[in-house]
């Protein structure tokens, strides 16, 4: 039970609205029934003090049943919230636009680190913050939930040996839980697995066609939510809130809280911006240069297109060295309806897409160069590609 709702409460030994007076002992008697087609039905029993206690206040729950009944006191929750801003300079927006095409500013939404040590029940509810007073707020807010994918700069300080060690001692874990569970047909089987941490975590950027994830509708402006029942071997995943719709004038962005009810301790951290970068940005014919084969050193006047493609400046600052993994990817290709007439072939009355003679036309590419205030860049200057 996570939050006192009205419409699930089944009875209470006072009214809403009743005076209530001290007392020292409170009853109620009710009659219990079993859903159609339930072997097993379970409810919730909530002591409570219409003030917070002061100190210690021991007390008795005693219940008297006509049949067997089974009571037994459920774990404490555990709350962890994490706030968040939908950057107003941004697109940002839902994983699809009109709930069919990849969205590419999707992975510019706040991303969080949700890792599991236990077997544990949680809940995950977005709240909005901002704006709650105005009666349009042009969006609706969600939930999205998928797999973490490890940043493969992180696992450069592991060495090959203690991974190898890493994993015997969790085979051994895994076959000694194994015997357990042979001899012992009640005891359900415990492994302690080491489980990525936030330091190997990389932004996700897209959601693959055959890839796990959960979603929830964007059903409110205020509030989004879903409960989970998870093994400690699930996961570890990442939680990207989002609009319904991209950011503009007629959508108000803001702050909002992610909150994690739990039975046991789990792991939330917020991505750092500072270290979790992602920049979407775009080909067009004005800045689609090509590789180094078009510049000035192969093609001669007009013809050399290299310099015109986009430039990201990078900075790196405090002391020593630092583990940098540059990644570049794009999103499902969409092609507009000019390229798509250049691209299509009929055959037979049908219309289909030609596939391109070679695949250099789909390959990417980056070089990296130090900055030394250059105007024009060399391939020979190139520090790495």
């Amino acid at each position: 039970l996570w939050e006192p709702i009205k419409e699930d409460l089944i009875d209470s030994p006072h009214q809403e609205g009743e005076d209530v007076l001290p007392a020292r002992e409170i009853m109620k008697q009710m009659k219990l029934d079993l859903e159609e087609k339930k072997k097993e039905q379970s409810f919730i029993i909530v002591p409570h003090l219409f003030d917070p206690a002061v100190g210690d206040r021991p007390f008795w729950l005693r219940i008297f049943s006509s049949d067997q009944v089974e009571v037994c006191l459920l774990p404490e929750t555990i709350e962890i919230e994490e706030r968040g801003t939908w950057n107003k300079d941004l697109k940002q927006g839902p994983r699809l636009i009109d709930g069919a095409c990849e969205n590419p500013n999707w992975c510019e939404n706040p991303q969080f680190f949700l890792n599991l040590k236990n077997p544990t029940h949680v809940k995950i509810v977005l709240k909005r913050l901002t704006g709650l007073k105005k009666k349009n707020l042009g969006a609706n807010i969600g939930l999205l939930i998928a797999k973490s994918e490890n940043d493969k700069s992180a696992q450069f300080t592991t060495d090959k040996f203690t991974k190898i060690q890493k994993q015997k001692k969790q085979m051994e874990a895994i076959r000694e839980a194994m015997k357990i569970r042979k001899t012992q047909k009640h005891v359900v089987p415990f492994v302690q697995i080491d489980k990525p941490t936030i330091a190997k975590t990389a932004r996700r950027l897209r959601i693959g066609p055959k890839e796990w994830f959960l979603e929830t509708q964007y059903k409110s402006p205020f509030v989004a939510a879903f409960y989970r029942n998870w093994h400690q071997t699930a996961g570890p995943f990442i939680i990207v809130p989002s609009l319904s719709k991209q950011i503009d004038k007629e959508v108000t962005a803001g702050t909002f809280s992610l909150t994690i009810y739990s039975s046991h301790h789990v792991e939330l951290v917020k991505l750092d911006e500072s270290k979790h970068i992602v920049i979407s940005g775009e080909w067009k014919k004005s800045n689609s240069g090509g590789s180094h084969l078009h510049s000035d050193e192969f093609v001669r006047g007009s013809e050399a297109s290299w310099q015109t493609n986009p430039k990201y400046l990078l900075t790196l600052s405090g002391e020593g060295k630092a583990d940098v993994e540059i990644v570049l990817s794009r999103p499902q290709w969409k092609m507009n309806e000019s390229r798509k007439k250049e691209m299509t072939k009929t055959q037979g009355g049908k219309e289909e897409v030609k596939k391109p003679k070679t695949i250099v036309g789909s390959m990417l590419g980056m070089y990296i160069f130090e900055n030394k205030g250059q105007k024009l860049f060399k391939k020979s200057d190139c520090l790495d590609e």
